[in-house]
């Protein structure tokens, strides 16, 4: 049981780090993209936009600290 929830979490882990989704706040002060989960993420009082990872960088934003 243990070795399965061990694959399981390894597939989804892996799935997720080749997913291209990025978030971006919208927001004139905001220069970084984040993961879904970030807590940095939490702190935009804005609106909340998916784009892709090529996308975010071409805007001009560069990754989180916290979850990239």
């Amino acid at each position: 049981m243990k070795t399965i929830f061990i694959a399981v979490t390894t597939f989804m882990l892996l799935a997720f780090a080749q997913s291209d989704k990025v978030y971006i706040c919208i927001s004139s002060g905001a220069t970084k993209y984040h993961s879904h989960y970030c807590q940095g993420l939490k702190k935009c009082s804005h609106t909340v936009k998916e784009v892709s990872k090529a996308e975010a960088v071409q805007k001009g934003y560069g990754p989180c600290g916290y979850c990239y």
